[in-house]
């Protein structure tokens, strides 16, 4: 790895509409045509959020969209609320990733994803074991619904994406 000639450009963007409005690979509709307008225009990497669970990656053109890494940090209670609002927190799943972008001293990069859950106090930790396995088939399940080809390894995951950060 080298010294970048030029910043890395990221886009953040929440997702606002409800996660039931989601495509068969499971990332909301309404984030796939932002995630790749927003590469267009020249981010080099597009991070969705909301569901508080692991969505797929997507390749644009070469470059990566997350739809959601999912739940990195979990200390929300549904003690005293009304079942019907408490029944939410039934959806929320504990599993996230920490996603590392491998940038070449030529601009190209490529992706490590480290999948990650949290421990009965809601502190995230490296998913080991069936944590990682669960982790591992829902992006490389969902990924692949998007197009986008994973390589398992013994404790991350790795997607080539062939671009180079914008100039």
């Amino acid at each position: 790895m080298g010294t970048l000639r030029s910043a890395l450009s990221i886009a953040v963007v929440g997702d606002v509409i409800p996660s039931r409005s989601t495509f068969p690979g499971g990332s909301p509709v309404s984030q796939r045509p932002l995630g790749r307008a927003l590469l267009d225009a020249g981010a080099d990497v597009v991070v969705g959020s909301h569901p508080h669970r692991v969505l797929g990656i997507e390749r644009h053109d070469g470059k990566a969209i997350f739809y959601s890494p999912g739940t990195l940090v979990e200390q929300l209670s549904g003690e005293g609320l009304a079942p019907e609002i408490a029944g939410i927190f039934d959806l929320l799943l504990p599993d996230s990733f920490v996603a590392t972008l491998e940038v070449a001293s030529d601009g190209g990069y490529g992706i490590r994803i480290t999948p990650t859950t949290v421990d009965g106090e809601g502190v995230p930790m490296p998913a080991e074991g069936e944590a990682f396995a669960r982790i591992a088939e829902r992006l490389v399940r969902m990924s692949a619904a998007l197009g986008t080809a994973m390589d398992v390894r013994e404790d991350a995951l790795e997607v080539a994406l062939g671009s180079t950060v914008a100039e």
